[in-house]
């Protein structure tokens, strides 16, 4: 099983066209991964919570990945969003997959 550090899945993120990354600060502390100026990742860096991974997912995904506290659901919208509280402990090739597919929904929101 492919696994994969926070700064992986950063610089992979990155890698993507047309992402960039902004900071947050707040309640806590993030960093928005977006696509364009539509959000599609997050880290939480703020103590307690440094380097929870919140992703968008599919509806049956949102149903399936509930496993905690490796994987909470949110209600962060619009859509359907999971915390992953260590990445590293998550395979690597599922959250490659994970990242491409809100990568891609990015792409379909509409800004009001």
């Amino acid at each position: 099983m492919l696994t994969m550090k926070y700064i992986d899945v950063l610089k992979y993120c990155l890698s993507l066209p047309d992402t960039r990354k902004e900071s947050e600060v707040g309640q806590g502390q993030r960093f928005t991964l977006l696509r364009q100026d539509q959000p599609f990742a997050f880290f939480e860096t703020g103590a307690p919570i440094q380097w929870q991974f919140v992703i968008r997912v599919s509806a049956d995904q949102y149903e399936s990945f509930y496993n905690p506290p490796q994987v909470r659901k949110t209600d962060r919208k619009p859509g359907f969003w999971i915390v992953i509280t260590r990445v590293e402990n998550f395979d690597g090739e599922l959250l490659k997959d994970l990242i491409q597919w809100s990568y891609q929904q990015a792409a379909l929101v509409k800004t009001v």
